[in-house]
C-alpha cells in the first residue's frame, strides 16, 4: 500500500505559497501541514491507509474529488477523507490564505474514540464516510485547527516545555477532527475503489520517467484502454494523460530543487525526447518556464 507517493508531485500556478509543517509529536497525527496561497494549490490523484483532512476558509475556490464525486469550494469547507479512497485537489486563491491538511492513523482514531464511546464498530463505520461540512461549523474548525497549529509560533506566543504539552495540543487537534467527523449526520461512502485503478496510480508513480504509455497502463491494471480511461477519469476527475505528464512534471520540479540545473537533461531523466515539448508541457502543468524555476530554485539554468 502507498503511502500517499504522489503527494510530492504537487504543482501550481502562480502560487507565492510556502508550506509551514508543525511538528508530528504523536503518532496518531501522520502528516500535518499548513500552506499558504495565493495562487493554485494542486495535488493530484493519490490513496493511502489513513484519515486525511483538508480545511479550508472561505474565499477559496477549486474542489476536491474523492470516490468519484466532486466536491466544489464555495465557502469555508472541512472534508475528511476516509482511508483507501482515490482523492485529489485543486485549490486556487486570488489572495494570502493558509489552508490545512492532515492525515491520522484509522485504527488509532477508532480505538481511542471506541474507549470513549464504548461502541468501537460503530465510530469505524462512522469514520468510513466522505464528509463534507461547510458554512459556519467548518469555519469554526477551521479557526480552531489554525489556532493549534500556529500554537508556539508567534513571537508572544508560549512554547510547549515538554512532550506532553505538545502531545495535549495534538490530541487536541485530533479531538476536533474527529468529533466533526463522527457526529456528522450526512457522509457519502461510496463502494470500494477497484484495485486496478490502484493499480494503474501505483504503475505510473513507479515508471513516470520512462515515458509511460497508455497500453503499458492498461496491461498493468488488467483493464482495457478504453475502460480504464473510462473509470479513471470518472473515479478522479483526470485523464490518464494529464496523470501521467503531472507526475513527470512533479519529478522534474524535485530535480530542479535539489539543485540541477540543466533543463534538456532534467527533460531526458523525465522521460521526454524533446526539450521544447518538456518545456511547453512543464510551462502548462507548472505555471512557469522550466529555466525561470531552476533560476528561482538558486541556481543558473542552461537551457539547451
Amino acid at each position: 500500500m502507498p503511502s500517499d507517493r504522489t503527494r510530492n508531485n504537487r504543482s501550481s500556478r502562480n502560487s507565492s505559497r510556502e508550506q509551514v509543517r508543525f511538528d508530528k509529536r504523536a503518532y496518531y497525527i501522520r502528516n500535518a501541514g499548513r500552506y499558504s496561497l495565493p495562487g493554485r494549490f494542486l495535488f493530484p490523484p493519490h490513496y493511502h491507509d489513513a484519515i486525511e483532512v483538508i480545511a479550508t476558509p472561505g474565499g477559496v475556490g477549486g474542489s476536491v474529488t474523492a470516490g468519484g464525486r466532486e466536491i466544489a469550494l464555495t465557502d469555508a469547507h472541512f472534508v475528511a477523507v476516509p482511508p483507501d479512497m482515490i482523492h485529489s485537489f485543486d485549490l486556487r486563491c486570488e489572495q494570502e490564505r493558509p489552508f490545512l491538511l492532515l492525515q491520522m492513523d484509522l485504527e488509532w482514531a477508532v480505538h481511542a474514540l471506541g474507549v470513549f464511546t464504548g461502541a468501537e464498530q460503530i465510530v469505524k463505520d462512522g469514520l468510513a464516510r466522505l464528509v463534507n461540512i461547510r458554512g459556519p461549523r467548518a469555519a469554526t474548525l477551521y479557526r480552531s485547527m489554525i489556532r493549534l497549529s500556529t500554537y508556539g509560533q508567534t513571537p508572544n506566543a508560549p512554547h510547549y516545555s515538554s512532550s506532553i504539552e505538545a502531545a495535549a495540543r495534538d490530541f487536541e487537534i485530533m479531538a476536533a477532527v474527529l468529533g466533526a467527523i463522527a457526529s456528522s449526520t450526512k457522509g457519502h461512502a461510496p463502494p470500494r475503489e477497484a484495485q486496478p485503478l490502484k493499480d494503474a496510480i501505483d504503475f505510473i508513480e513507479k515508471n513516470a520517467t520512462e515515458g509511460v504509455s497508455l497500453d503499458r497502463v492498461a496491461a498493468a491494471c488488467t483493464w482495457s484502454k478504453f475502460h480504464l480511461c473510462r473509470e479513471f477519469k470518472a473515479r478522479t476527475g483526470w485523464t490518464i494523460r494529464d496523470y501521467c505528464n503531472h507526475a513527470r512534471i512533479g519529478r522534474a520540479q524535485a530535480l530542479f530543487d535539489q539543485g540541477e540545473t540543466n533543463v534538456s537533461a532534467v527533460a531526458y531523466a523525465c522521460g521526454f525526447s524533446d526539450p521544447s515539448h518538456f518545456a511547453k508541457v512543464f510551462g502548462r502543468y507548472a505555471g512557469i518556464r522550466p529555466k525561470k524555476y531552476a533560476l528561482k530554485r538558486g541556481g543558473k539554468a542552461l537551457a539547451r
